[in-house]
């Protein structure tokens, strides 16, 4: 070890563990998402749903700040 002492700043180990805890059940629970597969046992394609991602591409749709005429 370095011999330096560790240092939990503002609990970030018991946050991001019960975080992760508290997720796993909820994930299990949850199961896949409706239609992920198909009947052949096949992955079926999902468009994104990552909606900055779908707001920043090209030609999407127009940004509420631009003008047209």
């Amino acid at each position: 070890m370095t011999g330096e002492e560790f240092h939990d700043f503002a609990g970030s180990i018991v946050v991001h563990a019960v975080g992760g805890w508290l997720a796993l059940p909820a994930v299990l629970l949850l199961g896949a998402r409706s239609n992920r597969y198909r009947k052949d046992g096949g992955i079926s394609a999902h468009p994104p749903s990552n909606i900055p991602f779908g707001a920043g591409r090209p030609g999407s749709s127009r940004s509420a700040g631009s003008a047209s005429t």
